[in-house]
C-alpha cells in the first residue's frame, strides 16, 4: 500500500506556490490532482462519466482533472494491454480519495477499460 501521509504538506506548499505565482516552484512540484495545473477543458465522454460515477462510488474518489481525463481516453483507446495498462497506473496516481486506497495493483485490476 502506498504512503499518502505527504500529501497534505506536499499540497499545501503547492497552493501556496499558486498564491505566490512561484511558477518554478510549481513546475518542479506539479501535483496531478491540481486542478489549477489540469483544469477541465472540455466535456467528459458518457464513458468517462459512467466510469467516474463508479470509481466515485466504489473507491471514494473526490475529484478528477484534465490529467485523468486523458489518460482515461489513452487507455479507452488502447488495444496494447501493457499501453492501457500503464495509462490505468497512471490515472490512479493522479486521483485523490477519501481515504487512502487500497493497494494500486488491486484497484487496477478492478478497472475493465
Amino acid at each position: 500500500m502506498d504512503d499518502y501521509s505527504y500529501l497534505p504538506q506536499q499540497s499545501e506548499k503547492h497552493f501556496k506556490a499558486h498564491n505566490k505565482n512561484d511558477l518554478d516552484f510549481i513546475e518542479l512540484n506539479l501535483l496531478l490532482f491540481c486542478l489549477i495545473c489540469f483544469p477541465i477543458e472540455k466535456q467528459s465522454s458518457r464513458q468517462f462519466q459512467d466510469f467516474w460515477n463508479w470509481f466515485l462510488n466504489k473507491h471514494l474518489a473526490e475529484i478528477y482533472t484534465a490529467y485523468i481525463t486523458y489518460y482515461f481516453d489513452q487507455a479507452y483507446f488502447e488495444d496494447d494491454f501493457e499501453e492501457k495498462n500503464n495509462s490505468i497506473n497512471q490515472l490512479l496516481y493522479s486521483a485523490i480519495f477519501e481515504q487512502q486506497p487500497p493497494d494500486f495493483e488491486y484497484l487496477n485490476h478492478q478497472i475493465h477499460i
